[in-house]
């Protein structure tokens, strides 16, 4: 057996592994900021007979923040250098701009495409908020059947739908919103999760946050609701908000996933959220 190498060689040799290891072990899923590109209609859409499906990519990565990465695409008329010096850093700035220069670069030509890349570990299909669709657009040629599918099944999901038209003084593609055939389905998930016991702690407040008390409660009202929400575990005050005019609220929940995730929230942010609550499912 071959030695291994030590020291700078070897700090080297090991971070390529890893470097070549993620990139052997992700996957790419493109999206492109921009539904009214002509040549990606042409490529892609199906002579337009097709659709295009707008994500917010935020809450597209929400369930696996720390295993997905989102990337806007650069675009160069020269390919991306890597420098050892970029090899041997170990800071989260370096890692990022690895993974730009080897999954986020191409040429100039593509600028067109406005890419975005979702890069996934490992590859493969994964979970995701079904709320991270946010609209639809149909092709200039996509068929009526087509459409009636669509919004058959994305019922009750709150989802703008457009149709792309094309106006006979111009070349350049444009959208009109049209209206969502399944408008008065019911909501396509419903939940109303337990609020743990001991979740809320009135006794533990300090006098300048017992003003807000209610709010506590609110706050379990709107997460218990989250169709992902399995259990509220609790809810409290930041410890690191220091003011007191303008709390935060922190709310511990465990998903349907298994995982536990804390939600914060501001007074104002609670307030909005508490007046379009559905209390029906309480």
């Amino acid at each position: 057996m071959a030695p291994s190498a030590v020291g700078p060689l070897g700090d080297l040799s090991r971070a390529m592994e890893e470097l070549l290891g993620f990139v052997d072990k992700s996957g790419v899923f493109s999206l492109s900021g921009n539904p009214l590109q002509e040549l990606i209609w042409a490529h892609y859409g199906g002579s337009h007979c097709g659709f295009c499906i707008g994500y917010q990519t935020k809450r597209l990565v929400a369930f696996e923040p720390n295993t997905h990465i989102v990337l806007k695409v650069q675009y160069s008329n020269e390919a991306p250098s890597i420098a050892l010096t970029d090899l041997l850093r170990a800071d989260s700035n370096s890692v990022a701009g690895l993974v730009q220069k080897i999954l986020g670069v191409k040429s100039k030509p593509w600028a067109y495409e406005e890419e975005i890349r979702v890069i996934t570990q490992p590859p493969g299909l994964h979970a995701h908020d079904y709320r991270a669709v946010k609209e639809v657009y149909f092709g200039l040629n996509c068929p009526e059947s087509t459409k009636q599918a669509v919004m058959e099944a994305l019922a009750g999901r709150n989802v703008t739908y457009h149709q792309v038209i094309s106006p006979q003084s111009s070349y350049a593609l444009k959208s009109t919103t049209i209206p969502d055939r399944y408008a008065s389905a019911p909501r396509y998930m419903t939940n109303c999760a337990p609020i743990e016991d001991g979740a809320i702690l009135l006794a533990c407040l300090k006098p300048e946050q017992k003003q807000y008390t209610e709010y506590l409660n609110r706050a379990a009202e709107i997460v218990r609701r989250d169709p992902y929400c399995k259990a509220v575990q609790s809810v409290a005050f930041s410890s690191s908000n220091v003011s007191a005019a303008e709390p935060i609220i922190i709310v511990q929940c465990q998903t349907a996933l298994g995982k536990f995730v804390n939600l914060f929230m501001t007074i104002q942010e609670i307030d909005e959220k508490y007046s379009v609550l559905d209390h029906q499912n309480a």
